[in-house]
């Protein structure tokens, strides 16, 4: 576990912010790290289009390149979209109202997963839910749960003869684990800030150890 926990602190501070358009489904070839070891046969073909662990491809905004930038699936005009949200939530702050929470469907929310972040953790754009969400990989406990219960899982299923780890593919599963979490884990359904997000993630080394089992 230690080698894990030693390099999802490297990449994710310096990583560059990137709109891209890439569609769901085959991975192989799609530009990113996990579709290059796919074409290269370190991955089997299925790797990043099957639920394992807290990941699910549903729920995956977040791609990670070959060379360890980050990248998210957005629409640019969400950013407009936030700022619109934002100012209306304010106002009726500002008027003595109460907010409630309006997730967005089920069926949207795949193709939204950016965008229903941003709302529900508060985040004014695109840019900083990607960064955010690195941050969090940062924080140890939380790279922890997600090596034993998903990344240990994810390596085990789908490298292809050798267990071949990559420092780029896990930060992807990893991201897209913690977007899952958030939209779909009733644990965070009244978290709406990042440092709230980030508490709560925190507790689950401990409060939900009994999912961390060993894949082999």
């Amino acid at each position: 576990m230690n080698f894990l926990r030693n390099m999802f602190k490297t990449k994710s501070a310096s990583a560059d912010f990137h709109a891209e358009t890439w569609q769901m489904g085959e991975r192989a070839g799609d530009g990113t790290a996990l579709g290059d070891a796919i074409s290269q046969g370190l991955y089997l073909p299925e790797a990043g289009c099957e639920a394992i662990g807290h990941y699910d491809p549903e729920i995956a905004p977040f791609r990670v390149l070959p060379d360890g930038r980050a990248a998210l699936l957005y629409d640019p005009e969400w950013d407009v979209a936030i700022e619109k949200i934002q100012a209306q939530q304010a106002k009726i702050r500002a008027e003595g109202g109460i907010l409630y929470d309006q997730p967005i469907e089920e069926n949207m929310l795949g193709r939204c997963a950016a965008l229903a972040i941003a709302i529900q953790l508060g985040l004014p754009s695109m840019k900083e839910v990607l960064f955010s969400f690195q941050h969090l990989l940062e924080n140890e406990p939380i790279a922890t749960f997600l090596a034993g219960t998903t990344i240990n899982h994810f390596l085990f299923k789908y490298t292809s003869g050798a267990i071949w780890f990559s420092e780029e593919v896990a930060s992807e599963i990893m991201l897209n684990s913690l977007a899952n979490l958030l939209l779909k884990d009733p644990q965070f359904a009244h978290v709406h800030s990042i440092a709230e997000f980030e508490v709560e993630a925190t507790t689950m080394l401990e409060n939900r150890k009994h999912e961390m089992k060993s894949p082999f």
